[in-house]
Parts: structure tokens; sequence; C-alpha cells
């Protein structure tokens, strides 16, 4: 049938004596053509009649397909391109491709790569089918240079292609290349500023950067330019959304935006977590546990992030068993390799975290020597009743508050933070006695005595030192993390008191005793003393609440990164003088 206008299809259709299989034909084009103009509701009505006059005419159905998934009904869509695959004898490209897309948006990401593949073997040079590809497989964390390959072939066949430079950034950012990926996806929007998938990524990107407010602009344009389709990755953008606004302190959006990313995609790890961290930084997390109608939602989500790391925290518990119950050399050998190792994970950890903030480590400067020496003595005076606290506490404990993760594994107590001062001390010779110098020939030239400190200086000291620095040069950035999540929002005194508790047991995780995340709800609560301090005069002085909460995080972050250097220093000094 040769090519008509809609005009000639309409004229075509009014001739009574059409046959059958030609009227068919001649809806289904005319369907095409509403569907290019977007009149999707109009161009299904075609293909359905067209399907009535020919119940097997692939072109109806692919045409239905892109309809209904242009309408956001993405498995109407799905059986419709099945049918079309399933009657044509050699289904084009163009109908895997769009089979791929809808899969896709269904998140059945494996099955939208193999129909993608398909796409190809029909027509090796369909940059979009390409591209697409290249995304799937690094998502699918599979032939991560192939994925690059493909997206680069894709732009040189075409490079003004938004979905390619979208593909592009999406393997870049898989990668860890945020600042890279960041120019891809700019470059897609420049070409198509209505792809939202693009504008969600570039901000996760921006978040991944800490550009926490650039993000969120970016998830909220994301998810206003087709509400109406419920894409897989929708669920995740919501996610992320929510956990930009969790880091501002802003909790209930963050929690309504997790709720919408459950909503997606019920029992998604990510947003449940979010979702419960929100609820316990606002305070309401008992609240919902209470109650008869949020507490199930509440379970759900603990089941969906205990589902989702259930093979991480079965091997973890084994691990810790093996350690902890293991006899003999094999299993002492294991405890040393284990050690080794976290030490040396917590240092690369630390190192990345230090590159990562590279070009703000002005803010250090500032943290440490910007503020007011009462910084200093309200830190120290922290610390003073810290210690006492613990001290009384431990001395009055059961046995059984005196254990942490750390024990079990390492056989002794203590931050895990702090394990490479352990095995620097641990591996460092006992120092040698100085040997009996011979009597001098002649009174008054004794030789001096060596000082204490000097006997002790080796290349132990000098790997505990520059540890310490590099702790030193860390902690600001923690500890204003730590004060965003446990401080930030928290400005009635029952907030501080549950968010003063949170952070006092968060710090379990780190594998101190049971004793000592009672006794750190202790400096958290005077943290947050300080917080509300600063956030409430600033409130009075201004009346802006979001700048109010800012100056109080400020405040509260000197205080406590002064308290953490001030902790590790005694911490150093003993390992090096004791």
């Amino acid at each position: 049938m040769a090519r008509l206008t809609p005009a000639e299809c309409g004229q075509r259709l009014s001739e009574a004596a059409l046959p059958e299989a030609e009227r068919a034909g001649l809806l289904c084009r005319l369907g095409w053509w509403q569907l290019r103009d977007g009149q999707i509701e109009a161009a299904i009505a075609q293909f359905d009649q067209a399907l009535l006059l020919w119940p097997d005419l692939v072109a109806a159905y692919h045409g239905r397909g892109r309809a209904l998934d242009g309408l956001g009904r993405f498995k109407e869509a799905l059986a419709n391109f099945d049918q079309a695959i399933k009657l044509a004898a050699k289904p084009r490209a163009r109908l895997w491709r769009d089979r791929g897309c809808t899969l896709r948006s269904l998140g059945r990401y494996g099955e939208a790569l193999a129909s993608f593949g398909n796409a190809l073997e029909q027509q090796p040079q369909d940059a979009l089918s390409m591209s697409a590809k290249g995304s799937l497989l690094a998502v699918l964390r599979r032939q991560k240079q192939a994925a690059m390959q493909l997206c680069d072939r894709a732009l040189q066949l075409d490079p003004n292609l938004p979905e390619a430079w979208n593909s592009k950034g999406v393997v870049h950012s898989v990668a860890g290349q945020y600042a890279e990926a960041q120019q891809c996806y700019e470059r897609a929007i420049a070409l198509d500023s209505r792809l939202d998938r693009a504008w969600s990524n570039r901000g996760i990107a921006m978040l991944r950067q800490d550009r926490v407010l650039e993000a969120i602009a970016n998830f909220e344009q994301a998810l206003s330019l087709a509400p109406h389709r419920q894409e897989a990755w929708k669920a995740a953008a919501w996610a992320h959304h929510g956990r930009a606004l969790m880091r501002l302190g802003r909790y209930e959006r963050a929690i309504a935006s997790c709720e919408e990313a459950l909503r997606l995609q019920p029992g998604y790890a990510p947003a449940a977590l979010n979702r419960l961290l929100s609820l316990g930084m606002a305070g309401q997390l008992w609240m919902h546990l209470r109650r008869g109608e949020t507490r199930w939602p509440l379970l759900h989500n603990v089941g969906a992030v205990l589902n989702a790391a259930k093979l991480r925290l079965l091997i973890v518990t084994a691990a810790v068993l093996l350690l902890a119950l293991g006899q003999g050399p094999a299993a002492e050998l294991l405890r040393q390799g284990v050690s080794v190792l976290l030490s040396l994970g917590v240092l690369g950890l630390i190192v990345a975290d230090l590159w990562r903030h590279r070009s703000r480590l002005g803010f250090v400067w500032q943290t440490y020597f910007g503020t007011h020496w009462l910084t200093y003595g309200r830190a120290l005076g922290i610390v003073v009743a810290t210690l006492v606290t613990y001290s009384i506490a431990d001395a009055i404990a059961p046995p059984i508050l005196r254990l942490g993760w750390s024990d079990l594994v390492f056989g002794r107590p203590g931050n895990v933070m702090f394990q490479p001062f352990n095995l620097i001390k641990d591996a460092a010779p006992a120092p040698s006695p100085v040997p009996d110098l011979p009597t001098p020939p002649m009174p008054g030239l004794e030789p001096p005595p060596v000082p204490e400190a000097v006997s002790h200086f080796n290349w132990a000291t000098l790997l505990i030192l520059l540890f310490w620095l590099a702790l030193l040069l860390g902690i600001p950035f923690w500890a204003r993390l730590e004060e965003r999540l446990f401080r930030r929002g928290a400005n009635t005194w029952r907030q501080i008191g549950v968010r003063s508790t949170w952070f006092g047991l968060a710090h379990l995780l780190a594998g101190i005793p049971l004793i000592g995340g009672i006794v750190l709800i202790l400096p958290g609560f005077l943290f947050a003393c300080r917080y509300k301090y600063v956030r409430d005069r600033h409130l009075r002085q201004t009346g802006n609440a979001f700048q109010s909460e800012e100056a109080g995080v400020q405040a509260s972050t000197a205080d406590h990164a002064a308290y953490n250097a001030i902790l590790i220093t005694l911490a150093a000094a003993v390992m090096i003088f004791l």
C-alpha cells in the first residue's frame, strides 16, 4: 500500500465497497498518524477497529502497544508487542526496540536487554537500541567496557541523540564517575528538555556530589514531566528525593516521598530504609509502632530492608560466629587476617572520603580555627563528662553490657574506626632496652639520659601520627553529617531526647560495647542543647527557620568536631606513650 496522508486515508475509508483487509490496513495507518500527532485514545480506537476486521494484523498490535505504552499502561502494551512478535514471520527491529522500552519501564531489565539485542540483530546501526543496551549492561553490572563502547558507537551514529547521552551518563554513574555522568545528562537535557529519565539521573549524580538542593530540583522536574507514566525508575527517583530531603532535615516531606516510591514499587528496600530513617529522625518511629494502622506498614518496611540484606546479614553473622567461637591456630590466624583487612578497609574509606572532599579542606580549617575558644572549652567539658560517666557505668554494669561485636571478633571492645591504631600497636616491636654504657673515663662526661618519649618514637609512632592526622582531617565532615542526621529538625525537647538516644545507640554499629552506646546518649544530648540554643536565638533574630537550623547545625558541628578531635588525640597519645 502506497504511503497515504491522513486525509487520503479518510477519503479511501469512505468508500463503501472497500475490501475488509484494505480497510483494516487503512485504519491501522490512520492510527499510526494519530499516534504521531499525540491523539493516543483516537489511535487506539483505530487499531481496535482494524483488529476487528483483521485479527492477525501485526502493525495494529504494534501500534496499539505503542499507544498503550504512551498512556503508561505498560503490561497491556507488552501483551500487544508479544502478540505482534508471535504473529510476525520476522519481527522488525522497531518492534523489538519498542518492546524493550516497555520492559525497561516495567523494571524487567534482563528481558529488555534481550529485546534490544534482538533489535540490533535486525538493524545493527540502530543507535537508539544500541545506547539502550549499553545502559542496561551497566545497570546489570555486565560488560562495563562493552557498555561504554555501545554508547560511544551510538553517539558516532547520531551525536544529537539525547537517549544516547543519557545512556552514557548511566555508564559513568555506575562506574562512580559522577561529574562526567552529570555532563552527559546535561547534554541529553539540552537536546530534549522533556527526557525525564535524564533529569532524574542528573539528580542522582548531583546528590552523589553533595549538591543536595540542586538534586532535589532535578528530581522534582523529572517527576513532573509525565506523571501518568509510572515507570519503574520513578520509584528510585522518589526514594532519592526522599533521601535528599532527609539530608536537609525535611523529614515529613522525605517520608511522603519514600511512601510514593513504595506505592510504585512495594518492598523497594532503599525507599523502605529511607522511610525508617526519616521516621526515626523525626521522632515518629515509636508512635507509628504503637498505632495499629501504621504498625504494619512500618514492619513491612523493616521486612523489606532485612530481605534485601539477608545474604549480607547471613555472611556477617556466620563470620562473627566463626571468629567468636573458633578455636586453635587457624581461627587465630583468621582473626588476625580479618583485623588486617578491616584496618585496611577503614584506611581506604578515610582516604577515599578525604579525596572526595579535597576541594573543601578549607572547611576543616574553619571548623578547628574559625570558632571561638569556648568551643574547645565546651568540648573538653563534654569529653570529661562522657569519660567519667562511662567509668561509673562500666563499674556497675552487668558483663553483658560490656559486649559489642568488636569484642566478639577481635577479643577487645572499641570503635572499629580505631582498629588501625590497635593493629599498628600490636605489630610494633617492643621497645628495646637502652644498653648499659661503659663507665666514662672522666667525671662529668656521663651520657645524657634517653628521654622516654624518644625511646618510644619509631615507625609505629609515625604511622599512628599519620592515621591521627587523617582522622583529624575527616572529623569535621563526619561531624557535620551526624549533626544533620541527629540534630537538625530536633527543635523540641522530646525530639532532642529521641534523637540523642538514636545517636548513642547508632554507635553500636561501630563495635563499641552496649554500655558505651548508652553513655554516648549524654554527649548527643549536649550537642543537641548547643544546636537548640543557637537555632532558637537565630530564629528570634531573623524569623527564618531554615537559616536558623543551618546556624544550629554549624554550631553543634564545631562542638562535635572538637570533642572527637580531643578523643582521638587522647587515643593516639595513649598508643604512643603507654
